[in-house]
């Protein structure tokens, strides 16, 4: 059936308030923990080229790998970071 465009505007007004309220407490909490996000962010896809490459080898030898792990991410340097130039 075709959905005229008044019925789909009060759709789209009954999602309003869930919507409104998801983007709010998003903007808050990436305000108030930028730099805490920023930094963890930093740490799963590091700028420095080793660390990076170490990352990828991890992965490539483990899918299970998790970056997202401080200790997975510190195993796996530990490893790596050695034999990388």
């Amino acid at each position: 059936m075709f959905r005229t465009t008044a019925t789909f505007a009060r759709q789209c007004l009954k999602q309003a308030p869930i919507l409104t309220s998801a983007l709010i407490i998003a903007g808050v909490f990436g305000i108030t923990e930028h730099d805490r996000v920023s930094a963890e962010w930093r740490e799963i896809f590091p700028t420095e080229r080793r660390e990076a490459t170490a990352l990828q080898l991890c992965y490539a030898e483990n899918h299970q790998f998790n970056r997202m792990s401080d200790q997975a991410r510190k195993g796996c340097y530990d490893k790596w970071l050695v034999t990388l130039r």
